[in-house]
């Protein structure tokens, strides 16, 4: 796993091709990029949830919320008005600044 915090330029109006690489790199680093791109699910449950069950929800709950900070953190302040109303989902953070910044590339 990465250790520390990223050294890479946070995400701005002009750096998204660049920040999304890194980004992506340190978040697999990490161990957190199976959450961010979606392919991670929360774990299952039965009922009632056995205690082992709700351990590894627990832990994957804070893994979202690891991913979501680091995100949060890695834009700049402007590029936060993107994370209205979705800041607890990793997966539609990056998706919405994709969105975002994609948009803007093909209308150049």
């Amino acid at each position: 796993m990465a250790s520390g915090s990223p050294t890479f330029a946070k995400l701005n109006e002009e750096n998204y091709s660049t920040w999304s690489g890194e980004m992506e790199a340190w978040l697999r680093a990490s161990g957190l990029w199976r959450l961010v791109s979606g392919r991670q699910k929360a774990p299952s449950t039965s009922s009632p949830v056995t205690q082992a069950e709700a351990d590894a929800l627990d832990a994957f709950e804070a893994r979202l919320d690891k991913a979501a900070g680091w995100l949060y953190l890695m834009v700049e302040q402007e590029q936060r008005i993107h994370f209205q109303g979705i800041q607890d989902s990793p997966v539609k953070m990056w998706e919405a600044l994709e969105a975002v910044h994609r948009q803007k590339r093909a209308g150049m």
